[in-house]
């Protein structure tokens, strides 16, 4: 919302009293009027017009707080706004301090105050919004028949359609056209200065390089406060690409900030080292001297060294990041920099293999924390996924919010030019890759090859 820098006139404590009493002695008067007055209709709100006395209408996540509900994506208005469930709505009418008829929004978001007169005033009140979520920015739809927000507070007569409330997540806004940033990743020693990370807008296949190879390095996890304006960038151990410019002894748990954009060139510095993260696992970078060594003392280390993902909390103060060595989750304060261990990731029993905690997300005040059971020493059918929760007063979840088995069929990874990758991938019939998942393994020669695709759930 845009506010007035215009400075307003003093007020003394007199004048405050002032206005105290007159605001008081208002009330009073509208409180001993022998009927109420009927409120008019809103000049920004398009209401419409239900049979008897009913009020109804719809709460709806205003995902670019334009005030109105999208319901189709257009070069504009990109995002398809949703109802939202759970809310209460309240009637309350002239001198009743009880509420005349309560509804809760079903999962289209939509409600119905049924027992209210034809005509007559009612406050309409919306609470238990979802945690995290605030009132939307006022907007007119200009239709009868198009959710318009009109504030958690509203003042119609019984038999008034379209009494809506539009409502977000701050860290949900998504505007028309967002930037979007994804990893590249440089063979070698990443001493060049070739783009690790590019970013171009949504709507444009235009790039731009954000980080060189030699500023940063090789990163997975990323995660961006749009309060600061900068992206945070986790080192990642993938066979034959190096780890980033700093002391050895930090390489694996280093994250990086970057500017985005930042006038045009390509920057980025180190920001917090992560402790523990294992040694850099990473040994001859030579693609061309002919050892066949090119970096196979990373393979086995793939998953187990080094950091997984990075989330930001919704406020933007904590950075959270989980460490593939001690599988342990860590949080940064990004003020501070300070760095807190917050204990081992919790896992299920896996059979024939061990827990590998790696993704994260964040969501209305809970962290999840994604990883998998790695069926090591045993077969894919023991390969499973999971999903912990975390937040920072309650500590993690005793059991899994997710928990699922990864011996589904996936179907075709790769084919043949002729092959359709609608039928199932069979390794016997040499016409494509099966992409179903393979128990993590740390010997190279254990990878299924085919014409176009290699084979196995070990990331390298």
């Amino acid at each position: 919302m845009l506010k007035s820098h215009a400075n307003p006139p003093k007020k003394t404590l007199a004048n405050r009293l002032i206005l105290v009493v007159a605001q008081l002695t208002a009330a009073c008067a509208v409180a001993t009027v022998g009927s109420p007055v009927v409120p008019r209709a809103r000049a920004d709100v398009a209401p419409g017009v239900n049979a008897g006395g009913n009020v109804s209408g719809t709460v709806f996540q205003d995902f670019n707080a334009n005030g109105v509900m999208n319901t189709l994506s257009d070069a504009s208005n990109p995002a398809i706004d949703a109802g939202v469930a759970g809310v209460t709505v309240q009637a309350y009418g002239y001198g009743n301090p009880s509420a005349m008829a309560t509804a809760t929004t079903n999962a289209s978001g939509t409600y119905t105050l049924t027992g209210l007169g034809a005509g007559t005033a009612y406050r309409i009140e919306f609470s238990n919004l979802p945690a995290g979520f605030y009132a939307s920015t006022r907007g007119n739809s200009g239709s009868t028949s198009v959710p318009s927000n009109g504030t958690q507070v509203q003042f119609v007569t019984g038999g008034t359609a379209n009494v809506s409330l539009g409502i977000n997540n701050p860290a949900h806004y998504a505007q028309a056209n967002p930037r979007l940033i994804t990893n590249a990743y440089v063979s070698g020693d990443q001493s060049g200065n070739q783009a690790v990370l590019f970013s171009h807008p949504y709507r444009s296949t235009v790039t731009d390089t954000e980080a060189s190879a030699n500023q940063i390095g090789t990163t997975w996890g990323l995660a961006y406060g749009s309060a600061s304006g900068k992206l945070y960038a986790a080192a990642y151990v993938r066979r034959l690409s190096g780890l980033g410019p700093v002391a050895s002894a930090n390489k694996t748990g280093q994250i990086y900030a970057v500017t985005p954009n930042a006038a045009g060139a390509d920057n980025g510095a180190p920001f917090v080292v992560v402790p523990n993260a294992g040694a850099d696992p990473h040994t001859d970078m030579n693609p061309v001297n002919a050892d066949d060594d090119f970096d196979n003392g990373a393979f086995a280390t793939v998953g187990k060294r080094g950091l997984g993902d990075i989330e930001l909390s919704d406020d933007e103060r904590t950075l959270f990041a989980v460490n593939l060595n001690d599988r342990h989750l860590y949080s940064i304060d990004i003020a501070t920099q300070a760095v807190a261990d917050l204990g081992v990731i919790p896992a299920p029993a896996c059979t024939g293999g061990a827990a590998r905690p790696f993704g994260l997300g964040f969501n209305n005040g809970v962290l999840y924390i994604g990883g998998v059971c790695d069926a090591g020493s045993s077969s894919a059918a023991d390969l499973s996924a999971y999903v912990y929760s975390y937040t920072l007063s309650g500590g993690y979840s005793t059991t899994p919010v997710l928990a699922f088995a990864l011996t589904y069929n996936r179907k075709c990874a790769d084919t043949d030019i002729s092959y359709l990758p609608t039928l199932d991938c069979d390794e016997t019939t040499a016409v494509g890759a099966d992409a179903d998942w393979n128990s993590w393994t740390d010997v190279v020669s254990t990878i299924v090859t085919y014409t176009h695709f290699q084979s196995t759930t070990n990331p390298s």
